[in-house]
């Protein structure tokens, strides 16, 4: 059986007749890091014994443009924890996914109810890793940008892992040659 939590919000009737999202179902993490994504990605994997591995980059356009940018991205699903964890890079070719967080080279986007303690352990985590100049919390109801795309983003980590089941998609593991 093949068990994926996602990035889809969960949706939970209140009332008859009325739906409401749950509230803290992602968190985000903006990182600034100056060296490539597998990089990252292998930090991570040892740093909190993670398996993040290379999905097909997210595609982004523009409203109003024709020119499409992939934005690298690697995906995790911890089901121990039943949380799914996602790395987005920001830039691309000097395009910024969310401009108003210039200084953000990635996002570190965790899905599914987090216990704070947990949280905060993988926000220390990521600040320990070496080359990483900060970690910090983004504030999800200040970045409208960034939350309009989680439906994107889960959209596009739903059609790999479908394409993985399928067989048609190797993930793929960072490895860093010593």
């Amino acid at each position: 059986m093949y068990i994926y939590s996602g990035f889809i919000r969960r949706i939970m009737p209140q009332k008859a007749n009325t739906i409401t999202t749950v509230k803290d179902e992602y968190h985000i993490i903006g990182i600034s890091y100056q060296l490539r994504d597998y990089r990252l990605s292998f930090s991570i994997n040892k740093a909190l014994h993670f398996q993040l591995k290379k999905i097909p980059d997210f595609e982004f356009r523009k409203s109003g443009s024709d020119i499409v940018r992939n934005f690298s991205m690697y995906f995790f699903n911890d089901n121990d924890f039943l949380n799914t964890y996602c790395l987005l890079a920001n830039h691309s070719d000097n395009i910024y996914l969310i401009p108003t967080h210039k200084q953000i080279d990635y996002f570190f986007i965790i899905s599914g109810q987090v216990k704070p303690e947990r949280f905060q352990m993988c926000l220390k985590s990521l600040k320990t890793i070496p080359q990483v100049l900060t970690a910090i919390v983004i504030d999800t109801d200040k970045t409208a940008q960034l939350e309009q795309l989680i439906p994107d983003i889960d959209s596009h980590i739903t059609a790999c892992l479908d394409q993985n089941k399928s067989g048609f998609l190797k993930l793929k593991t960072p490895n860093i040659p010593k």
